[in-house]
């Protein structure tokens, strides 16, 4: 992903030079910018799927800890608040 962004972004450097910061482009110059673009976007992409997953990962860990303490804490008080059995 990171290698990815970083193609894009030297590609897009490279062409931004040679083409006069994208003013004179010639047709293999516009597809190649094109290209690099495509590829800075996957790259994005990719970087943005991986932080909402860490994100979404993180909130069903937080509830999912907090539904099992709620749970075994109910448990815990049911057993100690038992009457005696007669």
């Amino acid at each position: 992903m990171i290698a990815m962004a970083i193609v894009g972004l030297v590609m897009l450097a490279g062409l931004a030079v040679r083409s006069d910061w994208f003013t004179a482009t010639y047709l293999l110059d516009r597809a190649l910018i094109i290209v690099a673009c495509v590829i800075s976007m996957a790259a994005l992409a990719g970087a943005l799927s991986a932080i909402l997953l860490l994100v979404a990962l993180a909130l069903l860990l937080g509830f999912g800890t907090r539904l099992l303490i709620a749970v075994v804490a109910f448990l815990l008080g049911f057993a100690i608040r038992r009457p005696p059995e007669r």
